[in-house]
């Protein structure tokens, strides 16, 4: 009974098969010459061979498709394309399934003259011919096939089979994402952002990868995420960053997956932590992306919630750079430079460096520059430097633009330029960088170059202060002492410059220690003084030295041994490695 009632069910079900085949050929347009029974036995097939309606059958499937095909039915064409392609009840051909797109395209069918037109394009199963492609693209997106569209737009931003031209990539891509393609929709941002084929739109374009990102697309929510960090065309906004690099992250993407362990390791809109880093680099690596490897290369190299391993680090930064990641060619590269974890090696560190500055990776570039500018591993040539330092301070390189802005000052390599020594300054300041942030304050504060300005010196000073640098915090203490440009505010004063003696800035030690002497701070604190001139004297500054020994010379036995006491504590604080700028004079 249970297998009489089965095959009852399968024959009902194959009579509805065949009763939608016929529905459907009834709504094919007359005049087409397409016999019902061929369309009939198409739909059987496809029904066959993915189980839809009866008992999943490939043979029999294939066979009912392969008999449509050969009476020149192009959907049966184009489906045995696509069963070759993948596999599906029949060995896998990549030649086969190109032949079947062809017959099938020359049938007429819209999708098969896209997919043909790919297999052109790239030598599959055939042999390449772009231009035969590229008419192909245009056949199936004139039918309004958004594939083909896709594909043209492509052609005609790259010149593949076709003359390049940008602004008809752009109208083709438009299209496509009218006609709902997500694909479309992210590579005409991408040439919004570039101002490619016209003029730069970034708000166009963040609308475009906001709606894509809600749609579900990976790839646009990973451009969202650095429209937002960058403020193209959104306010900047760290917090919207992380949780769309998470939603992509988490989609599978590997690039995001790498991208969100960056923002974990840097703090970008998230507390930082090595640890979840380590987990989203270790996620995209297995993904096969080239930047997790050297991701993880970076990981073992500094020991980031990791035992530091510079054999480890150096096989996957070797890795990353086998994979043409510039990323694992730059550190593989440091790592032959010193020797460090592989065998020393300066002519393959100068070629991968080389190879990767060529690439257009901006800290190799900087990198590249400062080996020719002081004859590391390469020999000196300042024209050279001077180049590449351009190219990575033109795309945002902060420290190559604080290189330029010193080389402008002191003349070194250049004609000697104080405008422009500020103008590459002020590039780096805007970028966020905390040492040209405090020494442009510094510009505004004592007015060398510049007019003074207290209230742009502070507001400077803040930026950098956030930023940690310890020179904008003795700055900013010393506005504050005044009153200049900000109120007057001696608490907040003395609070800054420990911070920055707690991080190991002699400048800071000294003021602090004249401010606890001098009772600066509405109460005299000798023994503190003296604690603070005595670290900062320990640095071999002559003028802490005298300061020092005056203050010992006023100080009692009992004041002295608490001093004492209190300075084995401070050196018990301060950091083993001295914060840059610790000289009386930044």
């Amino acid at each position: 009974m249970i297998r009489a009632s089965s095959s009852g069910a399968a024959v009902r079900a194959l009579l509805l098969v065949l009763a939608m085949a016929i529905g459907c050929a009834s709504s094919t347009p007359q005049g087409t010459g397409v016999d019902r029974g061929l369309i009939a036995r198409a739909e059987l097939g496809h029904a066959f061979l993915y189980g839809i309606g009866v008992a999943k059958d490939e043979t029999r499937g294939i066979e009912l498709l392969r008999a449509a095909a050969l009476a020149g039915y192009g959907p049966a064409q184009y489906e045995l394309g696509v069963a070759y392609k993948n596999g599906v009840g029949v060995a896998k051909s990549i030649v086969t399934a190109t032949d079947w797109y062809r017959r099938a395209a020359e049938s007429g069918v819209v999708q098969a003259k896209n997919d043909y037109g790919v297999h052109l394009q790239h030598g599959l199963g055939v042999h390449q011919d772009l231009e035969a492609a590229a008419a192909l693209f245009v056949e199936a997106a004139e039918a309004g096939n958004p594939h083909g569209m896709h594909n043209l737009a492509a052609a005609y931003a790259n010149g593949a089979g076709v003359r390049q031209d940008e602004a008809q990539a752009r109208r083709w891509l438009r299209t496509a994402s009218e006609a709902g393609s997500l694909e479309s929709q992210v590579a005409l941002a991408d040439l919004l952002q570039e101002g490619r084929g016209g003029e730069v739109d970034h708000e166009e374009a963040a609308r475009l990868l906001q709606d894509a990102a809600r749609r579900g697309s990976p790839l646009a929510q990973t451009k969202l995420a650095v429209a937002y960090e960058l403020g193209w065309g959104l306010p900047v906004d760290p917090g919207q960053a992380f949780k769309w690099l998470t939603i992509a992250a988490e989609n599978g993407l590997g690039v995001a997956q790498a991208a969100l362990g960056r923002a974990y390791q840097r703090g970008l809109g998230v507390e930082s932590s090595d640890a979840d880093a380590l987990k989203w680099f270790r996620s995209a690596a297995e993904q096969g992306i080239p930047l997790g490897y050297a991701a993880l290369g970076n990981a073992y190299e500094k020991g980031l919630a990791v035992d530091s391993d510079l054999q480890v680090a150096a096989q996957w930064y070797e890795k990353a750079a086998t994979a043409g990641e510039p990323v694992g060619m730059l550190g593989l590269a440091l790592l032959k430079l010193k020797g460090a974890g592989v065998e020393r090696d300066t002519v393959e560190a100068a070629r991968l460096i080389d190879q990767a500055a060529n690439a257009g990776l901006a800290s190799a570039q900087y990198t590249q520059a400062t080996l020719l500018l002081y004859g590391h591993a390469q020999e000196q040539d300042l024209d050279s430097a001077l180049r590449w330092f351009l190219l990575a301070a033109e795309q945002g390189y902060a420290k190559a633009q604080m290189m330029l802005a010193r080389l402008y000052a002191t003349g070194n390599g250049v004609p000697q330029s104080k405008d422009v020594s500020l103008e590459w300054l002020r590039r780096a300041a805007d970028r966020g960088q905390s040492v040209a942030l405090a020494l442009l304050a510094e510009e505004y504060h004592y007015g060398e170059y510049l007019e003074v300005d207290y209230t742009e010196a502070a507001r400077l000073y803040r930026l950098a202060v956030e930023a940690g640098n310890t020179p904008a915090m003795v700055g900013l203490s010393r506005l504050h002492l005044k009153g200049n440009g900000v109120a007057r505010d001696t608490e907040m004063a003395v609070s800054l410059l420990d911070r920055a003696s707690r991080l190991g800035h002699a400048m800071a030690q000294y003021e602090l220690s004249r401010l606890y002497f001098d009772a600066v701070t509405g109460r005299p604190e000798p023994e503190l003084a003296y604690a603070w001139m005595t670290i900062c004297a320990s640095s071999g500054n002559d003028s802490a030295i005298r300061v020092q020994r005056k203050m010992r010379s006023l100080l009692t036995n009992s004041e002295l041994g608490r001093a004492n006491a209190i300075i084995t504590e401070l050196e018990r604080q301060l950091p083993k490695v001295r914060a840059p700028g610790t000289g009386l004079v930044d």
